[in-house]
């Protein structure tokens, strides 16, 4: 029981006050969700961090699995904690929990069902990992997560697998079987999460509760491809000379005008992403036949004719 005697002003009197257990994980749940809510819609309501919301769960799932190194190999301390708590909320730029995101959806009734779910496996994950923390500061030999048991190191193991697979997936490298993966992991979490209530005693019930609803709920939306995003349409002219000009890259005209007929924000940032890679490896490339003409037996005339038709590349992408 948590509460005491508190002594009210008004009428002079002593009221006796008192929450269960259950009662008090249950409001800390609830006031966690809130909290992430609210800090996510801030962070969104930034144009740069709402338009890379991407590049933020990268670096949100590194930060976790640094996070992780430091859990698996010295002990949970409150800075893994920290770590995890910043890859689990994506960096706290979540579309999903987004307000104007989900008002832009065109369907409501599933856009906050995957809001309910991401919310609720973020807050989830977030008290049992510090729990966790408070468990281990109790313990003596301070072994990491084989202070526990095992489902729960099972259960970082497969997050930290999660965080790995969703950054490539991010950054366009992953196969093709990631998403399919991906799907299982979650399915995975929710089962070990059934059985650690079933089987391990002192398991937080409302926050496995809710990582339970939130791996399934994710789960779901994985398999029937619902894309996160934030349902923005860009803005012509202005915002697209904008966005080429934070990327540093020179466009062609036909690649400009592809990037202006791109009404949604979030294939406009695949388009800018995609394309910088190719010019990437179309530079690199034209490097190396440089190099390679360089070393041949009649080299300066073909080093000289490829630069030059480097450089009328150049000029001909810049418009000069």
């Amino acid at each position: 029981m948590v509460g005491g005697n508190w002594y009210s002003p008004i009428g002079g009197k002593h009221y006796d006050q008192y929450l269960s257990h259950e009662a008090v994980l249950l409001f800390n749940l609830a006031m966690t969700m809130g909290v992430i809510i609210s800090i996510n819609n801030t962070v969104m309501s930034i144009k740069a961090a709402r338009h890379r919301w991407r590049i933020c769960w990268v670096v949100a799932n590194t930060i976790g699995m640094f996070g992780s190194l430091i859990g698996f190999s010295f002990r949970i301390t409150d800075f893994a904690v920290i770590c995890a708590t910043i890859a689990l909320c994506k960096g706290f730029a979540d579309p999903r929990l987004h307000f104007q995101s989900i008002k832009r959806s065109k369907s409501k009734p599933i856009a906050f069902l995957v809001a309910f779910g991401a919310v609720c496996h973020h807050a989830g994950g977030t008290v049992i990992v510090a729990d966790l923390a408070k468990i281990q500061n109790k313990t003596v030999e301070k072994n990491g997560v084989l202070d526990f048991p095992y489902p729960f190191g099972a259960l970082l193991f497969l997050e930290m697998v999660s965080w790995t697979l969703e950054t490539q997936f991010l950054l366009r490298i992953a196969p093709n079987w990631v998403p399919k993966v991906m799907i299982g992991i979650e399915l995975s979490l929710a089962i070990i999460s059934v059985i650690m209530l079933v089987s391990v005693d002192g398991v937080q019930l409302p926050g496995m509760i809710a990582l339970i609803v939130g791996c399934v709920v994710v789960a779901i939306s994985l398999a029937c491809g619902l894309k996160t995003s934030t349902h923005e349409k860009r803005q012509k002219n202005e915002d697209i000379e904008e966005r080429i000009q934070m990327n540093d890259i020179v466009y062609g005209d036909d690649e400009v005008e592809k990037m202006e007929q791109v009404e949604d924000d979030d294939q406009l940032e695949i388009l800018l992403w995609e394309n910088n890679d190719d010019q990437k490896r179309n530079e690199s490339s034209s490097s190396s036949e440089i190099a390679s003409s360089n070393g041949s037996s009649n080299g300066s005339s073909n080093a000289s004719e490829a630069r030059n038709l480097h450089r009328a590349e150049i000029l001909h992408l810049t418009g000069q």
